[in-house]
């Protein structure tokens, strides 16, 4: 996301994190990705990770998908629908989540869980978000918890049947909106600006700890060239 671009619609996938057949989860990813396709601020596309055929022999970043890392790298945000499977998260989904690492840095992250309990994934989300902080993510506090989802989702249709799951999908793209435009502003907006204020810290430090520049040294870069700077009492 460009400076000029702070206000153009940010782009947030929808990452739908199971490949197994009969899934409830799909259902929940399409509810999520019609929703989020009528809000002006977002644009999205659906990543089905049933499409993204990786190898097992293999590990890492040495099995990318150029697809999926190009999509990654170009978002500003990355929404998870995720299923809970034995208390956790599909493995298939890390498998894949595994084969990037730069492309997630910064980019803000929320996730719905999926189950066929009343609790909506609730330990899968558990489980699941040290990962993605791991990964680089940030996350946002808030989560969806599609829970009793075999009955939530009318089977021949796949529509929802709890028309309170809008709003609630409502707060959570408000707060997604926020925080990938929060992310933005700091690691652009405000880089010079704070990158400045380091400097005047640490210019401040320095004569705190050994004194006023030498003659003829013009900024802090100099200063530091020309002396080793150690922990009190142990400059060289």
């Amino acid at each position: 996301m460009d400076t000029q671009d702070f206000t153009r619609p940010i782009f947030a996938p929808v990452i739908l994190g199971t490949s197994r057949q009969g899934r409830a989860s799909e259902h929940a990813a399409g509810f999520v990705v019609d929703h989020v396709s009528k809000r002006p601020d977002i644009r999205t596309e659906l990543i089905d990770i049933r499409n993204i055929r990786l190898s097992i022999d293999d590990a890492g970043e040495a099995l990318k998908d150029p697809k999926f890392s190009a999509t990654v790298t170009e978002a500003d945000a990355l929404i998870f629908v995720v299923p809970k499977y034995n208390h956790s998260f599909p493995g298939l989904l890390k498998h894949v989540l595994d084969t990037n690492l730069k492309e997630y840095i910064h980019k803000a992250a929320g996730v719905c869980g999926v189950s066929a309990g009343p609790f909506g994934g609730a330990r899968m989300i558990q489980n699941f978000l040290p990962v993605l902080r791991e990964l680089g993510m940030v996350t946002i506090f808030s989560d969806i918890y599609f829970g009793s989802a075999g009955k939530l989702f009318d089977p021949a249709t796949g529509s929802i049947t709890d028309p309170a799951y809008g709003g609630r999908l409502e707060k959570f793209l408000n707060e997604l909106v926020w925080m990938a435009r929060a992310l933005f502003g700091l690691g652009a907006k405000t880089s010079a600006r704070l990158r400045g204020s380091l400097a005047a810290i640490s210019v401040n430090l320095f004569h705190s700890e050994y004194g006023p520049l030498k003659p003829g040294l013009g900024g802090s870069d100099k200063m530091l060239m020309n002396s080793s700077v150690c922990p009190s009492g142990s400059r060289k």
